[in-house]
């Protein structure tokens, strides 16, 4: 028997966070590797319009890629306020993820992406690839997962992200929770 993926706790409620139209709250959570792909998200995020705040938690790990984000984030418009969150402890990231609108993780490949299910589990919808486990999102309510190879369609959906209003985001919040509630009850655990 292999024990798959156990995830830590959903919880039961969401947090008193609302959404306006026209802005928006995203983090990304990940080590600082290319692998991650963060240069990509700014570069998706370039293209919309709305007020976008974005922060970012990482691990130190590759200080060449964290100069070249750095970069990427300071030439953003105004309208793009990015703040780095590096080494952030553990145990402060849900704090993060529970004040958040979305989590966006546009990694090149996951094999589980545990922080998806911890956006998941505490009601942060996730833009994702549609390379991890995390499948048909926007039909469950819980987020996109899309291809990485379009940028054009990213872009987009960041878009939709920023213009929904408080009540379509709360219903993607409760699909959040409810897949990643699913999700341990099939474990069983």
């Amino acid at each position: 028997t292999v024990a798959g993926n156990i995830p830590g706790r959903v919880e039961a409620t969401v947090s008193q966070v609302i959404k306006s139209p026209n802005s928006i709250q995203l983090v990304f959570t990940g080590r600082m590797h290319p692998i991650k792909n963060l240069h990509y998200l700014l570069q998706a995020v370039e293209h919309v319009t709305g007020h976008i705040i974005l922060n970012i938690i990482a691990t130190r790990e590759d200080d060449a890629y964290l100069d070249k984000c750095k970069k990427l984030s300071s030439e953003l418009g105004k309208h793009i306020q990015v703040n780095w969150l590096l080494d952030l402890p553990h145990h402060q990231i849900k704090a993060q993820l529970q004040s958040a609108h979305f989590f966006a993780l546009l990694s090149e490949v996951e094999s589980f992406g545990h922080a998806i299910f911890e956006a998941l589990a505490v009601g942060c919808p996730v833009l994702s690839i549609d390379q991890t486990p995390w499948k048909n999102l926007q039909k469950k309510q819980a987020g996109w997962d899309l291809p990485i190879s379009n940028l054009q369609a990213i872009s987009a959906t960041l878009q939709k992200m920023i213009d929904m209003d408080d009540q379509e985001w709360q219903s993607y919040r409760m699909g959040s929770l409810n897949l990643a509630e699913n999700y341990v009850k099939r474990l069983n655990v």
